[in-house]
């Protein structure tokens, strides 16, 4: 009979050990308003709850579209030729733990003549996307974070650079509207089922019972 024990103890802790961790995945996402550069605005994502499991990988995408322009003042009275023309904006998230990631968007080179006053040159629209992991050191910045369920982000356009070849007093300028969608996946190990709990505590207990029995 003892043997026959040890024998359901052991089948218990067995089915707890012997199936292989399953793996799951979160993803949660912002998407801002579109906004003139230079613009900066703040927005949360939710942690990682510990609960869930254990974090083996944090995936940080930044998605950005937007259309510039190079706006050119001619100020020198008379039409005037010009080159190269172009616009330069960066775009940026910036989160927990150091975590900066980037994108540039543009329009341009344009070349051609400019009437005197100001002359607008649309690009076309663009989109970019780009992506980084976060290093497991900094997992612990992503993970319930103690004042709040929520990271703090923030979404980042800059003035940006203007820049081409024309006569003195010809002047380049521009501008850029932009939309931009953070997203944020958490790829983790399940934690154990409570059922699997219970059922290694009670092949635990078993084996105890067992030991005891057999020294009596």
């Amino acid at each position: 009979m003892a043997k026959l024990k040890i024998y359901f103890c052991l089948t218990a802790l067995a089915a707890v050990t012997a199936g292989p961790a399953s793996a799951g995945v979160e993803s949660f996402s912002y998407t801002s308003t579109p906004a003139q550069t230079p613009f900066t605005t703040g927005f949360t994502l939710p942690s990682f709850q510990t609960w869930l499991g254990t974090l083996t990988s944090i995936q940080i995408t930044l998605a950005t579209s937007g259309t510039a322009e190079v706006d050119i003042f001619n100020n020198t009275g008379s039409t005037q030729n010009f080159t190269n023309a172009t616009a330069s904006i960066p775009v940026s998230v910036t989160g927990p733990g150091g975590l900066s990631l980037s994108e540039t968007l543009g329009a341009g080179p344009f070349s051609g003549t400019v009437a005197a006053g100001v002359n607008v040159f649309s690009g076309l629209p663009l989109s970019t996307s780009s992506s980084m992991f976060v290093s497991p050191v900094n997992f612990a910045s992503f993970e319930d974070p103690p004042s709040a369920l929520n990271l703090s982000f923030s979404f980042n356009g800059s003035t940006g650079t203007y820049a081409g070849s024309a006569p003195p007093n010809v002047f380049f300028g521009g501008s850029n509207s932009v939309l931009g969608t953070t997203t944020i996946t958490y790829t983790y190990t399940d934690a154990p089922e409570p059922m699997s709990l219970a059922l290694l505590g009670a092949g635990l207990a078993g084996l105890g019972m067992v030991r005891r029995r057999h020294r009596v």
